[in-house]
């Protein structure tokens, strides 16, 4: 009997779980593109990725990239936070040292916000900030 109740509330945990965590999947780059956008997040988001990958966090605060130049491993994603006062429209520019065919960028990031991005090849990526061309820096994939 104590057997069969221990089954249950695994499986009802195992459930719940599976409710709370629902949508949460491997991202592939299914278009070929180096990068993807993976858009602007929600907190709870955030949370789900941070408590199952690994993630590199990049914040924008007092007008500057506090961490401007980061190593990740391919597929880590990678997340800009806001949290400065104005807001911010970043780019990944095209360079000799990636894959990227044309530039991507960012919809707005309005402050308190976040946009989550994955780079899906080797190589140098640098980017900026188009509403604020002081604000740059470089994200470098590698095998670690």
């Amino acid at each position: 009997m104590q057997y069969l109740q221990l089954v249950y509330r695994a499986i009802s945990i195992s459930c719940i779980c599976l409710v709370l965590f629902a949508g949460i999947g491997q991202v592939s780059a299914t278009d070929g593109e180096p990068i993807q956008d993976l858009g602007i997040i929600t907190w709870l988001q955030f949370q789900q990725k941070k408590f199952f990958t690994d993630i590199t966090e990049i914040v924008i605060r007092d007008k500057a990239v506090q961490t401007p130049n980061v190593s990740v491993s391919i597929y880590e994603p990678i997340f800009f936070e806001n949290q400065d006062q104005t807001n911010h429209r970043l780019v990944f520019i095209p360079d000799m040292n990636n894959d990227m065919e044309y530039s991507v960028s960012s919809p707005v990031i309005a402050p308190g916000e976040r946009w989550d991005v994955e780079i899906h090849t080797f190589g140098t990526y640098p980017y900026g900030c188009t509403l604020h061309p002081e604000e740059r820096g470089v994200i470098i994939i590698d095998d670690m």
